[in-house]
Formats: structure tokens, sequence, C-alpha cells
């Protein structure tokens, strides 16, 4: 099969030092903001040890990704289609679990298929996230605020700091919108699926290094080369591999905090070219699959994909962006010994993901 990877990186955040998130490849794009209101103090060396340092900074990252699916049978005069829409939220927390800073993407993976049961996604085929896209998004115009995708989702993690997750949960409506005036003055779009991720995301978080004043991005990588066309006797499957990657920045760009997560969405349709999958179950991540994801029986180091990429995540720390790109090899191996260690899966999606989420400017 045909393999398409689209690198999604973080665009700019909000100017504003309240601002917890901003913008997240067309190529590829990468993004840098501030995650911590002014009067956050940056982690400093203490005289003598105390039980904050022992820990890190006191603060905690995490990430969290919803998935949800959508699909059309094909017909003699249209492709059907199968969509993957994937929402990303990273979060850092401080020590009463209230947002220090976070970041919004979400990216929509259409994969058309014909009524002939055969995939037709184009040889040139770029997955742009919807911070990526930017203007190019087209919602400004219909915007009842007159803001675009990126714009609001900035303004939503803007207001989302200094509040914890049922504070943020309790800001959206029956309707799944904000039902928080602050909120809806800046956002007017739905926001479920951002109280979700950002939900996960903060029971996601666990202890790290990084500092209030550090920068929060996030990257996303798409990957469609796992599709097969359907036959007389199985159906078709469109694959959406979506790895996602978080990473918190210090001023000289080196890697403070760092997650990881892959999703694999799987939509079937049959050789007639009509949908076949549950569209309403949602497709767990790797990471949330723990164990059950089943790869550690065929690991040549007998560790399973979450402890590999828990290995992954761990070298990333302490390094800049060119550091982590030049962690593979060209088999898509790792060709750093320590990252080998302890993980020896395919780590080209990963390192893409990784090096592109800590690129500085």
């Amino acid at each position: 099969m045909k393999k398409f990877v689209s690198i999604l990186a973080a665009g700019a955040l909000l100017a504003t030092l309240l601002a917890g998130c901003g913008s997240n490849s067309g190529s590829s794009s990468a993004a840098t903001g501030s995650s911590a209101p002014e009067s956050a103090p940056a982690s400093e060396p203490a005289s003598e040890p105390s039980s904050e340092s022992t820990e890190g900074t006191g603060l905690k990252f995490g990430l969290g990704l919803v998935t949800s699916l959508s699909g059309s049978d094909a017909t003699a005069d249209k492709d059907g289609s199968a969509e993957a829409d994937v929402t990303a939220a990273s979060v850092l927390v401080d020590g009463e679990n209230k947002v220090v800073s976070c970041y919004i993407d979400v990216m929509q993976v259409a994969m058309p298929f014909t009524a002939a049961g055969a995939m037709n996604i184009a040889d040139d085929a770029v997955f742009n996230s919807k911070q990526v896209l930017g203007t190019a998004y087209g919602m400004k115009d219909i915007s009842p605020i007159g803001k675009e995708w990126d714009e609001q989702a900035a303004a939503f993690c803007a207001w989302a700091v200094g509040k914890t997750a049922d504070e943020i949960a309790a800001g959206m409506g029956e309707d799944g919108k904000s039902s928080d005036a602050d909120l809806s003055a800046g956002c007017t779009i739905i926001i479920s699926a951002f109280v979700e991720a950002m939900d996960k995301a903060m029971a996601n978080a666990t202890a790290c290094d990084a500092a209030a004043t550090d920068t929060v991005q996030m990257a996303m990588v798409t990957n469609t080369g796992s599709s097969k066309d359907a036959t007389a006797d199985k159906d078709g499957t469109a694959q959406a591999d979506v790895t996602v990657s978080a990473v918190t920045l210090n001023a000289e760009g080196v890697v403070t905090a760092s997650a990881l997560d892959v999703v694999q969405a799987k939509i079937s349709f049959s050789a007639a070219g009509a949908v076949t999958a549950d569209l309403a179950t949602a497709p767990s991540t790797k990471q949330e699959l723990g164990n059950d994801y089943n790869m550690k029986g065929a690991s040549p180091i007998g560790k399973e994909w979450y402890e590999q990429a828990d290995a992954f995540t761990a070298w990333t720390i302490g390094k800049t962006a060119d550091q982590i790109a030049a962690g593979v090899g060209e088999d898509g191996k790792a060709s750093d010994a320590d990252l080998a260690a302890g993980c020896t899966i395919t780590v080209s999606d990963l390192i893409t993901a990784a090096s592109t989420a800590a690129t500085v400017g």
C-alpha cells in the first residue's frame, strides 16, 4: 500500500502570557508559545533539597486523545468516505491539578474509497491539522464572532488556565458549546471533544521537570499506508495511524517533558463500497490498550508498546529537535544506542512527530 504522512506541528500560541495553547504539518511547521501566566514563577534551584525539588518542579504533564469515526457509502457517482477525527490535548498542570498551560489540535483524516471497494487516496495526499491549516480552514467567514478555528482553540486554552478538569467541564452546556460567558466571547464552536481530551490529558499527567514558563508544543503525524482494498472475500479497511507527540520546551529549545500516543483508526467497507464498520465505537489508543496491544511476546526485548513508547519519551528529554531527529536510521529503527536499548519498534513516525513538536520558531 501507499504510505502517506502528514506532519503536524504546533503553530504560535497566544501572545498573551495567560494563553495556554496556540497553533500545531503542511509539510511541517512548528509553534511556540507561553505556557504560563506572568505571575507563575520559573523553578529555581533551592539552597537546600526540598520535597518539591526531589519530585521535579511540582508540575505534571499529560496527553489525551479522543477519536470519532464517520463514513458514507460509495455510489456510482461519488466515492464513499471513511473519516477519523482525532482531537489531541496536551496539558501542564500544577500541584492542585489546575491548568498552567495547554495545547489543542484536531486531525481530520478523510479516506475515500470507490463503489468497487478500492481505496482512492491520491499519491500526493497530505493531511493537515486544523492548527496547521490556520486561515485555510475557512471558518472565520461563517463564525458568529469572526474567529478562525485556531483562534477559538487558543481562546479555549487561555480560558482553561487556572482551572481544574471539573471547572473546565462546567463551562460546557448540554449542546456541547460553551455555557461560560468569558469562554463564549472567544470560542463559539463545539467544545465537547476539547473537554474530553483535556480531562484525559489531566488524568494522564505525570510528574515532570518542566517549569511553569516552559512552552507546550505538539505535533501529529498521519499515515494511511496500512489501508487495504476490499475483495470478494474480505472487507477493505481505511486505516489512519495518527501519532501524537507533545513536549514542553525551555528557553534553549530543550525538551523538559514529553508524552506520546498513537491511535489506529480503522473503518471497514465492502467490495460494493458500503461502510461495514461500527462507527459508534471509538478506537482506544495504544497507551490506553496497554498490555492488550499484545506486542510483548513478539518484542526482541520483551517490552510492550507503551513501555517502548515511554522509553522513547524518556530519551527525548534533555534533547533538542535536531538531536531527536538524528536518532533514527534509514531502516526506520533507532540508530541511537540508548534509545535502541528500550525501544526496538519502528520509530520513524515517532521521531518525526517528536522532532517537529520540539522545533522552535
